[in-house]
């Protein structure tokens, strides 16, 4: 497997009419989360815990330089539109696809002048996340 930096990562998040819109531009650094719950089901009969693999989750947080005709109207009806949203992350050959919910949206008006957004997203329709 081929090393791969995270230069030339694409991301494309629909709007609230469920559009796919590139926003890679305007996204200044991401974080995404793919956890993976487990629980115990360790008998008495054992000396160390025994667990099975539980429910996949996924999250993201996205930071962006302010652009009002690009990743704002993406996200600017998410205090007024639950709808869910697929988010397309693209890095090297390695695309993963997940349907999520944006439960925040936040824009910051720095010291400086600048003008940054962030959002964030959690899995919403109860189907693992799979890279492909």
């Amino acid at each position: 497997m081929t090393k791969l930096s995270a230069l030339g990562a694409t991301v494309t998040i629909d709007d609230e009419l469920g559009s796919g819109t590139a926003i890679s531009n305007d996204v200044l650094s991401l974080t995404f989360n793919t956890p993976v719950g487990s629980f115990d089901v360790t008998g008495i009969d054992k000396s160390a815990m025994e667990r099975l693999q539980g429910l996949q989750g996924f999250d993201i947080s996205l930071t962006m330089a302010f652009n009002q005709g690009g990743a704002h109207t993406v996200f600017e009806s998410v205090w007024s539109n639950a709808v869910d949203r697929t988010v397309v992350l693209q890095i090297g050959s390695q695309t993963l696809t997940v349907e999520c919910k944006f439960s925040d949206y936040t824009i910051t008006r720095g010291a400086d002048g600048s003008l940054n957004a962030t959002a964030d997203g959690e899995v919403s329709n109860a189907v693992a996340h799979a890279w492909t």
